[in-house]
C-alpha cells in the first residue's frame, strides 16, 4: 500500500514537471516573438497565420518530446508496478504454501495423537481383560484344588480309587495354573512393548487368548459335537 501511494506521488510530480516545462516553453516562445515583432494585435489573417506557424513550429516538437517522455515514464512505472505485484504475489503464494504446510503438519499431529490415544485405550482394555482372566483362572484353580482335597479326604474307595477320581479335577487345576502363568507372561510382554497400531496388539494378544479360552473346561453334562 505504501508503494502505491509513493508511485502515485511520483506520477503526479512527473506530470507537474511536464506541465511546468510546457508552460515555460510557451511563455518563452511568446516573449521571443514579442521581442522581435512589436506592436498590438494584428487584424491581418496572414499575421495570425504566421504566428500560428511559429508557435506550432516551436512548441510542436517540444510537446511531442514531452508526450513521448510521459509515455515512456508511464511504461516504466507500469513495469515497476508489475514487478512489485509479481513480488507481492510470489510472497503471498509462499505464505499460503507455508500456511498449508503448517495446517498439514497440525492435521498429521492430530491424527498421530488420535492413533496413539486409540492404541493406549485398546491396550488398557486388554490389560483389564487379562486381569479378569487371571482372576477367573486363579479362582478356578483354587476351586479345583478344594475338590481334589475333598475327594482325597472324603472320597470312597482306597487311595488309588480316590486318586483316580481326583485326576480330572487335578488336571483342570494344572491347566488353570498354566493359563495364569501364560496370562502373566502376556501382560509383561504388553508392558514392555511399544505399539503403533491396535493390530499389533491384536496379533500379540489374540493367539494367547484363543488358546486359553480354548482350554476352558466344558460345562458339566456337555458332550463333544459328533
Amino acid at each position: 500500500m505504501g508503494f502505491l501511494k509513493r508511485l502515485v506521488g511520483v506520477i503526479f510530480s512527473f506530470w507537474f514537471l511536464l506541465t511546468f516545462v510546457a508552460l515555460v516553453a510557451g511563455a518563452a516562445a511568446l516573449v521571443v516573438y514579442r521581442l522581435h515583432f512589436v506592436g498590438g494585435f494584428s487584424t491581418q489573417a496572414t499575421d495570425w497565420s504566421a504566428f500560428g506557424s511559429y508557435i506550432g513550429g516551436v512548441l510542436g516538437p517540444l510537446v511531442s518530446f514531452l508526450t513521448l517522455g510521459a509515455v515512456l515514464r508511464t511504461v516504466y512505472l507500469q513495469r515497476d508496478l508489475l514487478r512489485t505485484q509479481k513480488d507481492e504475489f510470489f510472497t503471498l503464494s509462499q505464505q499460503q504454501i507455508a500456511s498449508l504446510q503448517r495446517q498439514d503438519d497440525q492435521l498429521q499431529l492430530s491424527r498421530d495423537e488420535a492413533e496413539r490415544s486409540l492404541v493406549q485405550n485398546y491396550l488398557n482394555s486388554q490389560f483389564r481383560l487379562i486381569e479378569f482372566l487371571v482372576d477367573n483362572q486363579q479362582r478356578h484353580a483354587d476351586a479345583m484344588s478344594s475338590v481334589v482335597l475333598k475327594i482325597m479326604d472324603l472320597g470312597r474307595g482306597d487311595f488309588t480309587d480316590r486318586q483316580k477320581a481326583a485326576e480330572p479335577s487335578l488336571k483342570e487345576k494344572e491347566m488353570a495354573v498354566a493359563n495364569v502363568k501364560e496370562l502373566l507372561i502376556l501382560s509383561m510382554q504388553l508392558s514392555l512393548s511399544e505399539f503403533k497400531a491396535t493390530k499389533e496388539i491384536k496379533d500379540l494378544v489374540g493367539p494367547c487368548l484363543l488358546k486359553i479360552t480354548g482350554n476352558q473346561p466344558e460345562p458339566d453334562g456337555a458332550s463333544p459335537a459328533g
